[in-house]
C-alpha cells in the first residue's frame, strides 16, 4: 500500500474555488505591466516552490528572458494574474554590506530612511488596491519585530488594522528598498484568504494579560508589560484565530530580563503558548506550569508519516475525532475551499460538500469528523488507541 507522507507533499491554498489557471503568457504580460516594460523582455521560468506556494498559492515564476544568472522573479499567482511578490536585487543596490567594519556601526546611506519609507509608500500605494485608504500598523523599533534598516537597505512592514477593535491582519505588506539606489527590491503582499476568524474579542486586554500571570504562578506584585497586542494568527494550513500577545516585564526597568512573549486566545483566554527569544533565557524567570496532556493526533501515512502542523489540534467529540477542514490541506493532491458560508474538498476530479464531510462549524471554523470525511473520500483510518492517534492511508 502507498502512503502520502505529510513531509513530501505540496500543501495547496486556493484563492478562487474553481477559478481557471492563468495561462504562462498571461503571466508574461501580468509582469510586463506591472514593470512598464516590453512583454518580450519576460519568460517563465517555471512553478513557485511547494513551500512558497503554501503561502502565496499556486504561482509562475516570470524572469528576464535570456539570464544567464537570475537575480529577478517575480510570482504571478496563477488563479488570477497578480503580482504577488519580486525580488529584483541588482549589484548597484548592494555594493557593500552597509556596515563600517573598521569604525563599528552602519553606514549613513545615500538614502535616508524616510525617502526610502517615501518611496515604499509610493510603490503599495500604485500596487496595491486601497493602500491609501485602509488602516495599517507597523510594530515599534523597541519592541524588536521592526526590520527597518537592514544593512545596505530598508524593509517595511505594515499590517491591516481589522475592525474597531484594533485586531490586526496575520500578514504584513511588505515592501524592501535599496539605500544606496532608492529602487523597490523586494515586494510581497499578504495572501487574499477569507478572513473567518473574528476580530474583536470575548477576552479583554486585561484579562489576557491576567491570564499570562496565571499561567507563570507570578509570585511578585503585578509587573509592566512590555507590549501587548491583538492580532488573527493562521498557521500554514491556514486555520486562524484571534489572539492577544502579551511580554510581562519583571524588575526594575534597567535590570529588566527579557521574557517570553506569551500567546492568549482572544475568545476564550487560554493560554496558547509561548516562545523565548535566543540567548534571553534566564533561571530568575518564573517557572512555567507543566504542560497539559497531548490532544488526539493524526498521522499521515506509516511510521515516518506525521500530523498536520497547525496550530488547533483534533479533537474528540462523541467517540469520534474531529479536525479543521484546513488540516485535509496537508494531505497531497486536496484542495480545500474555506468560507464562513460553508467548505468544499477537491480531491482526484471529485468535489465534495460540507454536507457530504459532515462539517459543523465550532469555535469559529469549519470542523470535520475524519472517518467521514475518508469514506467520502475512499481512505482508510487506523486508531491506534495506546497513543491516541489516527492513521490515515490515503492511497494504495
Amino acid at each position: 500500500m502507498r502512503h502520502m507522507i505529510i513531509a513530501l507533499v505540496a500543501i495547496t491554498l486556493p484563492y478562487t474555488a474553481g477559478a481557471e489557471a492563468i495561462s504562462p503568457d498571461q503571466a508574461v504580460a501580468a509582469v510586463a505591466r506591472f514593470t512598464g516594460t516590453p512583454q518580450n523582455t519576460w519568460s517563465v521560468r517555471g512553478l513557485l516552490s511547494w513551500h512558497a506556494a503554501s503561502f502565496l498559492g499556486p504561482c509562475y515564476e516570470v524572469v528576464p528572458r535570456g539570464a544567464s544568472e537570475v537575480s529577478t522573479t517575480y510570482s504571478v499567482r496563477m488563479a488570477d494574474g497578480v503580482v504577488v511578490e519580486f525580488w529584483d536585487c541588482r549589484p548597484e543596490d548592494v555594493p557593500d554590506d552597509g556596515y563600517n567594519h573598521l569604525e563599528g556601526g552602519e553606514k549613513v546611506l545615500p538614502v535616508s530612511v524616510e525617502q526610502a519609507e517615501g518611496i515604499a509608500r509610493e510603490f503599495a500605494s500604485r500596487h496595491y488596491d486601497g493602500f491609501g485608504v485602509r488602516r495599517w500598523y507597523s510594530f515599534p523599533d523597541a519592541w524588536g519585530f521592526s526590520t527597518i534598516r537592514q544593512g545596505p537597505g530598508y524593509e517595511f512592514q505594515w499590517f491591516e488594522v481589522l475592525g474597531d477593535a484594533g485586531a490586526l491582519a496575520p500578514w504584513p505588506l511588505e515592501v524592501s528598498v535599496s539605500g544606496y539606489t532608492g529602487r523597490v527590491t523586494r515586494y510581497v503582499r499578504p495572501p487574499d484568504r477569507p478572513m473567518l476568524a473574528p476580530v474583536r474579542p470575548l477576552v479583554s486586554r486585561r484579562h489576557a494579560e491576567v491570564a499570562v500571570l496565571r499561567f507563570i504562578g507570578a509570585a511578585v506584585a503585578p509587573p509592566s508589560f512590555e507590549e501587548t497586542w491583538l492580532q488573527v494568527r493562521e498557521d500554514v494550513l491556514g486555520v486562524q484565530r484571534l489572539a492577544w500577545f502579551v511580554r510581562p516585564a519583571f524588575g526594575p526597568e534597567r535590570a529588566r530580563q527579557r521574557m517570553p512573549l506569551f500567546t492568549v486566545d482572544a475568545m476564550s483566554g487560554d493560554v496558547l503558548g509561548w516562545m523565548g527569544e535566543f540567548a534571553t533565557a534566564s533561571w530568575t524567570a518564573p517557572r512555567l506550569r507543566a504542560k497539559s496532556p497531548p490532544s488526539p493526533g493524526i498521522r499521515i501515512g506509516g511510521e515516518e508519516g506525521r500530523g498536520p502542523g497547525s496550530f488547533v489540534s483534533p479533537a474528540l467529540r462523541g467517540g469520534s475525532l474531529w479536525l479543521r477542514a484546513e488540516h485535509l490541506r496537508a494531505v497531497d493532491g486536496v484542495q480545500v475551499d474555506v468560507t464562513r458560508k460553508g467548505v468544499t474538498v477537491h480531491h482526484s476530479g471529485r468535489t465534495i460538500g460540507g454536507t457530504d464531510l459532515g462539517a459543523r462549524w465550532r469555535d469559529y471554523g469549519w470542523w470535520v469528523p475524519l472517518r467521514q470525511v475518508a469514506k467520502a473520500l475512499g481512505w482508510r483510518v487506523d486508531w491506534i488507541h495506546d497513543k491516541k492517534e489516527a492513521v490515515l492511508h490515503t492511497g494504495r
